[in-house]
Formats: structure tokens, C-alpha cells, sequence
């Protein structure tokens, strides 16, 4: 898979940076070619409909748009706060999933880093001093395979840092276990994806990976990078994985 660079964006390896809002956040997440020339539709596309429909109408056709978008988060909410499961669970030491922590007290302990595995969900004004990576997928989808590649080598450098990681999407049943399933195969602390979801399970037994999650994660598997030595999670060297050339990749925080 390629990466492209988007007009006005930081592009770091295969990980990009969208350019901060008005208040200064930025919203750290991945995109491919695909993904790109999507965004540049939408963009002509906003353009096109400002000036055949007029500033009023434009605001009402977004506004509806958004609603579309925000039926399935309105839907989430009710079981996020009743569903009376763990916000979330330790897998393995260090590596946390859940579901979206809707307040601090949701976030694993140790000023974890964060991947967003949702692009339904805002990020939390509260959560800004921690590590950040999205990787916008909707619920029921997979992170393609080189978003899954992305996100583990993202994590390992963290855990190489020694920095606890937190993946979550809506529940921590789908999108979130995919990619740690992927992420304890990088680490060692498993051989493959699938002993990676039994794995999982036996400490969150709510977890639900459907057909589409398998094949990503099969298909992870067949072009993934790094082979890190078993027992070696901690060590550096084996955790933070190198690019093509062998370069390894540059620390981001």
C-alpha cells in the first residue's frame, strides 16, 4: 500500500498528521491513496455544492450529512454508560483495549498512549497530553493492513519507552482487538493472530472479531515487517521496527 501527502500536511514516515484546528489540537491518523482522493472529492465536492446551493443551504446539507454520521454514535451511547462491562482490560502488561473512554477515569493508569481505532467518536479535550493516533474505521470494518502495520509500529515505540498503550473503538469487541491482536504478534507475546484472539478473549471474553477483521489481519500477516524474538518486548532493538532499507523509524511523539 502507498502513502500519498495531502496538500498542508505532515507527512512522517507512513503516519500522518493532519494540520491542527483553530484551538491548536491536532488529530494524529493514518490515510492511504484511497483515503486521500476521498478527501478530495468531498473537498470539490463542499466547494461545488457552497456555490450552486448558497451558504444557507450548504450549512443545512452538512448539518444533515453530519446527523447521518452521528446515528450509530447516538446508538453507542446508551451501552457504553449500561452495558456493565470493563471499560477495559489488561492483555498483556502494558497493553490495554476498551471501549471509548468517555471521561479520565475510563483511561487505563500510567498516562497511556492512545489508539483511536474510530472516526465516530470525538477525541476528549481531556485526553490532549497524551500520545494520539487514529485509525478512523467504522464500526463492524477493519483498519486495512498497512493501517494495522502503521498502528503496531506506532506502539512499539511506545512500549519501547516503556509507555502503557490503550487501543479502544466503541465497545473493544471489534476494530480495537484487531489491531492488538496484530500488536501482540509484533510483540512476541504470541506467534500468530488467531492464538492473538484467543489470547484476548480469555481476559475479555466480550470481544466479537467478525470475517472482515480475520482477512485484514490475514492479509497483515502476509506482508507484515518485523519479526521480533519472543521474550524481547522490552528490548529496543527487536520492539521498534525498521523500514524497508533498515533504517529504523523515526520516535514521534
Amino acid at each position: 500500500m502507498k502513502y500519498v501527502k495531502l496538500p498542508k500536511c505532515k507527512l512522517e514516515q507512513d503516519e500522518l498528521l493532519f494540520p491542527p484546528s483553530e484551538s491548536g489540537n491536532w488529530r494524529e491518523t493514518i490515510c492511504d491513496k484511497e483515503g486521500a482522493q476521498k478527501i478530495h472529492k468531498s473537498q470539490k465536492m463542499g466547494v461545488g455544492i457552497s456555490v450552486f446551493l448558497g451558504i444557507k443551504a450548504t450549512v443545512l446539507f452538512l448539518i444533515f450529512v453530519s446527523l447521518q454520521n452521528l446515528d450509530f454514535t447516538l446508538l453507542s451511547l446508551p451501552f457504553l454508560f449500561t452495558s456493565g462491562e470493563e471499560p477495559y482490560n489488561e492483555i498483556c502488561e502494558g497493553v490495554y483495549v476498551g471501549g471509548w473512554p468517555f471521561s479520565v477515569d475510563k483511561l487505563p493508569p500510567g498516562n497511556p498512549a492512545i489508539i483511536d481505532c474510530t472516526c465516530e467518536f470525538p477525541r476528549k479535550e481531556e485526553f490532549k497530553g497524551h500520545p494520539y493516533l487514529c485509525v478512523p474505521t467504522w464500526d463492524t470494518r477493519a483498519p486495512q493492513p498497512g493501517e494495522i502495520e502503521s498502528a503496531v509500529r506506532w506502539a512499539c515505540r511506545k512500549r519501547a519507552q516503556n509507555r502503557p498503550i490503550f487501543i479502544h473503538c466503541a465497545y473493544g469487541h471489534g476494530r480495537s482487538v484487531a489491531v492488538a491482536s496484530a500488536l501482540l504478534v509484533a510483540l512476541g507475546v504470541v506467534e500468530d493472530w488467531k492464538k492473538a484472539e484467543q489470547f484476548i478473549r480469555e481476559r475479555r471474553p466480550c470481544i466479537s472479531m467478525n470475517s472482515v477483521h480475520h482477512n485484514a489481519l490475514e492479509e497483515w500477516s502476509k506482508h507484515r515487517l518485523s519479526i521480533p524474538k519472543r521474550n524481547e518486548v522490552m528490548n529496543e532493538s527487536s520492539a521498534v521496527p525498521s523500514t524497508a532499507s533498515g533504517r529504523p523509524l523515526s520516535k514521534q511523539m
